[in-house]
């Protein structure tokens, strides 16, 4: 007698159920409006300077990259020595970049240093940067702040 009562009812609630849809473009004209919007969310502007005491003149220094990894934001900065002479005092150089991303702790890698003092920045300098693996990141040159001006961080200049 139960099973006379369920039939009817299983019955009636398979037939209010919609059938499956049997094409692709029956699914994309089922689900076309159903799905929410969801805005992009627009990822912070960091400005990022790098400052490097240097043995003369005749050093530069340029951001070449900047990648996202697992833990970081690593920054790669060249160092590059011009030929000929230059005059012999201690200098600064000094590069600034912008980029877009999630805020993360930042290291600078360093390229190109051939001194034997110990420099007081806390940047790593490397001789090559074939072991950071990461995504690299849209950079734009901008002016560096004059000397002095900007707040320093533990790993260069965050403005």
């Amino acid at each position: 007698m139960k099973n006379y009562i369920l039939f009817p009812l299983l019955a009636l609630l398979l037939l209010a159920c919609k059938p499956y849809p049997q094409t692709i473009e029956s699914i994309q004209k089922e689900v076309s409006g159903e799905l929410p919007i969801v805005e992009k969310q627009e990822l912070p502007v960091q400005t990022y300077e790098v400052r490097l005491t240097v043995p003369d003149s005749g050093w530069s220094l340029e951001i070449s990259d900047v990648l996202l990894t697992d833990n970081e934001i690593a920054v790669i900065a060249k160092l590059t020595k011009a030929k000929g002479m230059s005059m012999q005092v201690i200098s600064e150089v000094v590069d600034a970049v912008t980029f877009q991303t999630r805020k993360k702790k930042i290291q600078v890698y360093v390229l190109g240093k051939t001194w034997n003092w110990v420099n007081s920045e806390n940047y790593k300098f490397v001789d090559n940067v074939s072991g950071i693996k990461g995504e690299s990141i849209l950079i734009s040159r901008v002016k560096p702040s004059s000397p002095g001006g900007a707040k320093k961080q533990a790993s260069g200049t965050l403005l």
